[in-house]
């Protein structure tokens, strides 16, 4: 019983999705999802083959989550609010691109080193249209649903982007993400 209490200050924090999440490779894409109570970190793994094998670069975004916000009638709620955003490069193409274009301001990348890009414009995809990086504290409203060891996100759309809680997503993406063992 003392056991129980003292160990009830950790568990009171606990959330359903504590623990690491991945995704299988799909369109050149492996995502992994860290939940520890309140805190959670997002890696989004680009590959260069569609086997997702050969790296190309690595978006990790931190933050703190909050579930069931608000009441929804199919699915649960979360919503994110980001802390920091880092850009990783693991090809030589990618970092002579990013020198070669001053992708987000920089013009000095190198292999493998992390950098900041939480709040800045960058052309990721050369279209002359830069997206805009989270800044800190901003928030993103999405959807979950836990099922087993898998767990969907909300699908996002130009219209359901999550950037509003108006824009939430409706739908759940059809790449789950698979609970991997501790």
């Amino acid at each position: 019983m003392l056991a129980l209490l003292l160990l009830l200050p950790f568990l009171a924090n606990a959330s359903p999705l504590d623990g690491a999440w991945h995704t299988s490779c799909a369109q050149n894409v492996i995502r992994e999802e860290k939940f520890q109570d309140t805190t959670v970190s997002l890696f989004e793994k680009n590959f260069k083959d569609a086997f997702c094998a050969i790296p190309s670069l690595e978006i990790e975004s931190m933050g703190s989550f909050e579930l069931d916000a608000i009441s929804l009638p199919k699915y649960h709620a979360i919503d994110f609010h980001f802390q920091a955003v880092f850009l990783t490069l693991h090809s030589l193409e990618a970092v002579s691109f990013y020198k070669r274009s001053g992708m987000c301001g920089f013009s000095d990348w190198a292999l493998d080193a992390r950098r900041e890009i939480t709040g800045l414009a960058c052309d990721f995809f050369a279209t002359g249209s830069p997206v805009h990086v989270p800044k800190q504290n901003d928030g993103r409203f999405g959807i979950y649903e836990l099922s087993g060891e898998q767990l969907f996100f909300g699908a996002l759309t130009p219209w359901q982007n999550g950037l509003s809680e108006s824009t939430r997503p409706t739908t759940l993406e059809l790449n789950p993400y698979w609970k991997l063992a501790e």
